[in-house]
């Protein structure tokens, strides 16, 4: 294979690589336009938009510095490169550093109860970026940038552990194979840096063209497979779901009367609102689906603006959520008490429709929520 037509491959491959770390970028910062509009004050998806998109900028430079700038050659032999060739990389890896840098100090800030890291990552960050400048002409330097690089890059996983701690269902799923997919990406861009470029020709000195387009193809395959993790949902949002949720109400299918009621928010305004909009009874939710029989289709949301209500429907009960907002986590934690609930009592659900009966619902729902 000559030479001249990899790097022609080599490049165009590395260009769908930064188009596909920018539309990562752009999910998130579209999701935080979305939160905006619910004035929400939690920067935590700008902040991984402006990660990835100092993530793809970084590597956008790189990928110009290695195919107009840098001899691998001289890369292969660990000669001393031009001055734009170092400028660019430096530069490259500066603007990695503050996307990290921003993405590290959000975390730690809206989520200083759950890391309590008391900004430890966002320091030692800062304390790598002056070492990189330092050391630039060090034989410490290629140590410092690994160091610097493999944190930057898996530090996201700690929070996505946290996401998949807090998500029930589907999301919880998605994020799973979010993991995997961002661990595929992250091993296979190893073959972007100058070490693993030099490591794979000096393992495979005769074939290391095809094991540099397969890591690029690899790197390719597991963005394309994390963006279709994070897509089709609003990943904040969806980590916030328990903090939506208004109150619960369990209502006897035959008579409408209500026989388990859990609330989940401190007395407040929004209590208040949930209320007034059950002043009525629940009766007067059973009376709106009893209205749509006739079209034999289950009622299963009703938006009364601030406050919706979401339903779900079992053998005996209905499950009846209010709520903020409308998430696919909520979604799931409401089946499932309906399907908890059912389980436990339907041998004696006949028996008795006492309220006192289903106190132990609370124990039920405890164990269904994440515990986090």
């Amino acid at each position: 294979m000559l030479f001249n037509s990899v790097r022609e491959i080599l490049l165009r491959l590395d260009f769908i690589v930064v188009v596909l770390v920018y539309q990562l970028s752009l999910i998130f910062i579209k999701q935080w336009v979305e939160e905006r509009k619910r004035y929400s004050e939690n920067y935590v998806s700008l902040s991984y938009g402006l990660y990835y998109l100092a993530a793809a900028t970084g590597i956008l430079l790189y990928v110009i510095r290695r195919n107009y700038f840098l001899n691998l050659y001289n890369l292969f032999l660990n000669l001393p490169q031009s001055s734009a060739s170092s400028f660019l990389h430096i530069f490259s890896i500066f603007i990695m550093a503050v996307g990290v840098l921003i993405l590290a100090f959000s975390l730690e800030y809206n989520y200083r109860q759950f890391l309590k890291t008391r900004f430890l990552f966002s320091s030692f960050l800062i304390v790598m970026m002056i070492l990189v400048l330092v050391f630039r002409n060090s034989s410490l330097y290629y140590s410092i940038i690994n160091a610097f690089a493999g944190f930057s890059a898996f530090y996201p996983l700690i929070f996505i552990y946290y996401l998949i701690k807090n998500s029930l269902g589907k999301i919880r799923k998605k994020l799973i194979f979010g993991t995997f997919a961002l661990i595929l990406s992250l091993f296979a861009l190893v073959g972007f840096s100058d070490q693993g470029i030099r490591v794979i020709r000096n393992t495979f000195p005769n074939n290391y063209e095809i094991v540099l387009i397969s890591f690029e193809i690899l790197a390719i395959i597991g963005l394309i497979l994390l963006i279709y993790s994070f897509n089709g949902f609003n990943l904040l949002l969806e980590a916030q779901w328990k903090g939506n949720i208004i109150a619960l109400f369990l209502i006897d299918k035959e008579s409408g009367k209500g026989i388990y009621h859990k609330n989940f928010l401190i007395k407040s305004q929004e209590d208040e609102k949930a209320i007034e909009l059950f002043s009525g009874g629940i009766k007067g939710i059973v009376d709106i689906i009893n209205e749509l029989t006739e079209t034999k289709k289950d009622l299963r949301f009703i938006d009364k603006g601030n406050i919706k209500i979401i339903l779900d429907y079992g053998k005996k009960i209905i499950s009846a959520l209010t709520i903020k907002e409308d998430l696919i986590n909520i979604q799931f934690f409401l089946h499932k008490v309906t399907e908890q609930f059912e389980n436990s009592f339907l041998e004696v659900y006949e028996i008795t429709k006492k309220e006192e009966m289903f106190k132990p619902m609370d124990r039920i729902i405890e164990k269904i929520f994440p515990k986090i």
